[in-house]
């Protein structure tokens, strides 16, 4: 006897299933730049992962939890209409998408960095030495990562299984049919794509709809720290903000003369300024010194010291102007705290 075969799953029961996995796509995403390290608890950002990303949208009617959504089911559409089958697309996104989340869980580990468009360059000139940035343990989160996309993978089959269109979302028995299904799959490719790209090429301007459209539904930037921008916005969204950053609009009139006028105008201000002050500004000599192995011990909570170990240091302090610096990280991304300080300018500005 023949196998009797499985009902058709209708229309609306692959759009709940579109919305489930594109969901655990997102929420895959945000694990991986989540993190119960000391770092992320001091930040305070512990509320921004799991339930605090989706919670949002009724404490606050903040929506970009949507907005990933939206645009990692743009890329979903589109692989769906390249296969035209949702059992073999709704995998392979799957699989990119842990796999994406793996490495931002790991560069979040080991450089407290988000993925960023650099590191594409960097994959390009030095993609054999990845291995070696893996952290410790990296195996048993891989391990996780498989065993998690091999039960999705085994549901998948026995969903195909059931399904007795086996995910074949456009058919046609005549020529006009599948004419008609190519134009519709061709239209379905192109629009959401034309639709990605020019919101990826115009999130970062301001005043354009892509702006307005992720302002409006929630996206706060935090460019000074990628991960809390990760965290707080989404790994996607914030990935796709510096694809194009236009950080400031050139002036019409923004000219070499015009900038030699501007300084000519101040250099005779500074003239001004200057004929009454009696101390010469050139005679001094300002060393700045940043070290990343230097602190004191003295302040480490939980830690007691028997001897001062910056004795020299203390009495300098005494004696000038002294104080502390809050820095806003360590590790990965410290060339943005040295024009911090050398430039007085906060990178969150």
């Amino acid at each position: 006897m023949a196998k009797k075969a499985g009902k058709e799953f209708p229309g609306w029961l692959y759009g709940v299933l579109f919305v489930l996995f594109d969901a655990v796509g997102v929420a895959a995403l945000q694990i991986g730049v989540s993190e119960s390290a000391t770092r992320v608890q001091l930040s305070n950002n512990m509320w921004l992962t799991g339930w605090g990303f989706v919670g949002k949208m009724f404490t606050s009617a903040n929506f970009v939890a949507v907005l990933n959504l939206i645009l990692w089911g743009v890329l979903y559409v589109i692989l769906l209409m390249l296969t035209n089958r949702f059992w073999v697309a709704t995998p392979v996104f799957l699989a990119v998408t842990f796999i994406v989340a793996v490495i931002e869980h790991f560069k979040v580990s080991i450089r407290y960095e988000a993925i960023l468009p650099s590191d594409l360059n960097f994959l390009k000139a030095d993609a054999g030495n990845l291995m070696s940035f893996m952290p410790s343990g990296a195996q048993w989160t891989i391990l996780i990562t498989v065993a998690a996309f091999a039960a999705f993978v085994a549901l998948f089959v026995f969903l195909n299984r059931l399904d007795a269109r086996h995910g074949r979302l456009f058919r046609g028995s005549d020529k006009r049919s599948r004419s008609v299904n190519a134009i519709a799959r061709l239209l379905l490719i192109l629009l959401p794509g034309l639709f990605f790209t020019l919101y990826s090429m115009q999130v970062s301007t301001v005043g354009s709809w892509a702006k307005t459209f992720a302002t409006v539904m929630g996206d706060k930037p935090s460019m000074w720290d990628s991960v809390y921008d990760a965290q707080r916005n989404g790994p996607l969204v914030a990935f796709t903000r510096q694809l194009n950053p236009k950080v400031m609009i050139k002036p019409e009139n923004y000219s070499e003369e015009t900038m030699k006028e501007v300084a000519a105008r101040y250099t005779k201000e500074a003239k001004k300024i200057n004929a009454d002050r009696s101390a010469n500004m050139t005679d001094s000599t300002v060393i700045y010194v940043l070290s990343e192995s230097f602190s004191d011990p003295s302040r480490v909570p939980g830690l007691k010291v028997n001897k001062d170990s910056i004795p020299n240091i203390r009495k300098i302090k005494q004696n000038t102007t002294s104080g502390l610096m809050l820095s806003s990280g360590y590790g990965g991304g410290t060339a943005n705290l040295e024009y911090m300080g050398l430039s007085g300018l906060s990178m969150a500005n």
